[in-house]
C-alpha cells in the first residue's frame, strides 16, 4: 500500500510543476462517482467539524505559503513519495512521510505558512527515520 500512495503522490506532485488547472489522473480514478444528493448530504454532516477545523488554519507567515512556495513543497513531495517504498519493509513505517505530505497538502490548500513549516519539519523527521531504518 505505501507504494501505492507514494505512486500516486508522485504523479501529483510531478504534475504541480506543470501548468495545468486540474491533475490529471488515471481513467479508473476518474470515473469514480457519486451522486450530487450523497455529496450535499457528507457536507452537511461534516460542516461542524470543517467549521472548527477550518478555525485552526488561516493565512499565517504568508512568505511560506502560497504559489511562490509550490515548487518548493512539490519538490519535498516528490521526495517523500519516494521514500514511500523502501519504508514499505517496515511496520508503519511509512506513516511518517505521508503524515508530512498531508501537512503539506492541508497547508497548501489553506495558504498556511505555519503549517508549510510544520510540514517540512515532519519531512526532515521522515528523511531522519528512512535514514535510521534503511542506513
Amino acid at each position: 500500500m505505501p507504494s501505492l500512495c507514494g505512486v500516486l503522490i508522485l504523479l501529483i506532485s510531478v504534475q504541480l510543476f506543470l501548468p495545468r488547472k486540474y491533475p490529471w489522473m488515471p481513467g479508473p480514478m476518474r470515473r469514480i462517482s457519486f451522486s450530487h444528493d450523497k455529496l450535499e448530504k457528507a457536507v452537511d454532516k461534516a460542516e461542524p467539524v470543517i467549521e472548527r477545523v477550518d478555525s485552526w488554519f488561516g493565512r499565517r507567515l504568508t512568505a511560506l505559503s502560497g504559489t511562490a512556495m509550490e515548487p518548493l513543497v512539490a519538490s519535498v513531495c516528490v521526495l517523500m513519495a519516494l521514500t514511500m517504498p523502501p519504508l514499505e519493509l517496515v511496520p508503519f513505517a511509512a506513516a511518517a512521510p505521508g503524515a508530512a505530505v498531508v501537512v503539506l497538502g492541508v497547508a497548501l490548500a489553506a495558504r498556511d505558512g505555519v503549517m508549510t513549516l510544520v510540514g517540512l519539519v515532519l519531512c526532515g523527521f521522515a528523511l531522519g527515520l528512512v535514514g535510521w531504518f534503511l542506513f
